[in-house]
């Protein structure tokens, strides 16, 4: 049986705490979504020193989800930290992608990451 029910589209919320700006991508990086996510991000970015991505909540990257990341982080000015969780950080050491992105378990800990280079 096939599952006919409507895919959710991939939402990105941007919020500020603890004095860094956070980029959650709320469902799935693929083809059909990357180039408006990549727009956002850099937007999300722009003028700031660092920013948190948090993958915690995106279910499924494909290979253009993965090249997009690698991309921003090469293009940004700003430090980028990948808030991932465990399945993800696993597609990320599988593709070697892990040794380009700097990664960390949870929003908390990219947070505690970021504040203790700023000091």
């Amino acid at each position: 049986m096939v599952d006919s029910s409507p895919v959710e589209p991939t939402t990105l919320r941007v919020k500020e705490r603890d004095g860094f700006r956070i980029a959650e991508v709320v469902g799935d990086l693929d083809l059909s979504n990357v180039d408006a996510i990549l727009r956002a991000l850099r937007e999300a970015s722009d003028g700031q020193d660092a920013l948190v991505i948090s993958l915690e909540h995106c279910d499924y990257s494909d290979s253009h989800g993965l090249a997009m990341l690698v991309a921003l982080v090469r293009q940004s000015t700003a430090r980028l930290v990948i808030a991932a969780s465990r399945r993800t950080r696993r597609l990320f050491e599988i593709t070697g992608v892990d040794k380009i992105l700097e990664i960390s378990e949870s929003v908390d800990g990219a947070l505690l990451t970021l504040s203790r280079r700023a000091q």
